[in-house]
């Protein structure tokens, strides 16, 4: 009897079990939900690359470009090519690009769809090569028949980027580019310059194994790297060399006069001070020059004949100028 009178049976509570039973509705509520939403953002995604790949296929081609992929993931607001590649429609100029990777993230559905313009937070552009050659002739004719197409992005990444530029078929420049820039907005190509100098926030990175050499020029040079910080207002240039293209004794006949011939290396120039900003309107600001480890070597075939008077060598120039 004892036994019977310790048990009480325990009424069920029905406002936890109610509650209870609310939760998990709405728990599997959010769950298909989700589940939905994403099979909805993967199907609109696919068809979405479908139709954007057909389209930018035909885009590219009146242009003379290729790409091999092009995938939109609305996860992520990206639009993300791959293998392109594009060459001049002139024979004349025979510039060409190919880069393995270009995306677009963070763009902006409502601004391209409603207002025609292209708004994304980043652009990078990952491992390739540009070949850009100019030319002394100019086509008066040939007019541009393109619409503008506003954008405007945040970020611009380039990684790995091997720029050439000729003119007239003879290379002038060779870099490899790693850079950060922020941010560019511009209506069409023709106010690049002023695109680049209203939207400018930073510029970082580095350019490697640079060379230069000026058609019929005399001198090529080279520069191991050259980095650059604008937030920092510094520029670093590592091993610049200035090379001869002619020996000691073929130097000044090249020109038909007598003519010094130098060979220059520098160790290292570090800049600071330098306003960024104004390197836009073809002004250099610059608030202090180091130069480490500079050795010149200079040489002057004196049997050639003088035509401009008599000059002096470069240590006496240099020991007249108001630099020491």
């Amino acid at each position: 009897m004892t036994g019977f009178r310790d048990f009480i049976p325990v009424k069920p509570n029905g406002d936890n079990f109610f509650k209870r039973l609310i939760s998990n509705r709405i728990l599997r509520w959010i769950f298909i939900s989700t589940i939905t939403l994403l099979i909805l953002l993967v199907t609109a995604g696919f068809i979405l690359s479908h139709f954007g790949q057909k389209t930018a296929a035909e885009e590219f081609k009146k242009v003379n470009g290729t790409f091999s992929s092009l995938e939109v993931s609305l996860f992520s607001r990206s639009i993300t090519i791959t293998d392109v590649h594009w060459k001049s429609q002139e024979d004349s100029l025979q510039s060409e690009a190919s880069i393995s990777r270009v995306r677009l993230q963070g763009i902006s559905l409502f601004q391209l769809i409603l207002n025609k313009q292209l708004y994304a937070e980043t652009l990078r552009i990952d491992s390739g090569a540009i070949t850009y050659q100019t030319s002394h002739k100019k086509d008066s004719t040939q007019k541009s028949s393109r619409k503008s197409f506003p954008f405007e992005i945040q970020n611009i990444v380039i990684r790995e980027v091997f720029v050439k530029v000729k003119q007239d078929s003879v290379t002038q420049i060779e870099a490899l580019l790693n850079l950060r820039y922020g941010a560019l907005k511009m209506d069409s190509l023709s106010n690049l310059q002023m695109a680049l100098k209203s939207a400018f926030r930073y510029l970082q990175g580095d350019v490697t194994h640079v060379k230069l050499k000026k058609a019929n020029g005399l001198y090529a040079s080279k520069v191991d790297r050259i980095a650059f910080d604008s937030e920092n207002e510094s520029l670093s240039i590592d091993s610049l060399k200035l090379i001869p293209l002619y020996g000691k004794y073929e130097f000044a006949h090249v020109r038909e006069k007598q003519m010094t011939r130098l060979n220059l290396s520098v160790r290292n120039i570090g800049i600071t001070g330098l306003n960024f900003n104004a390197i836009f309107d073809s002004l250099i600001s610059i608030r202090k020059i180091a130069i480490d480890a500079a050795n010149l070597h200079s040489f002057r075939d004196k049997r050639v004949p003088l035509k401009n008077g008599i000059m002096d060598m470069p240590m006496h120039a240099l020991q007249n100028s108001s630099l020491v």
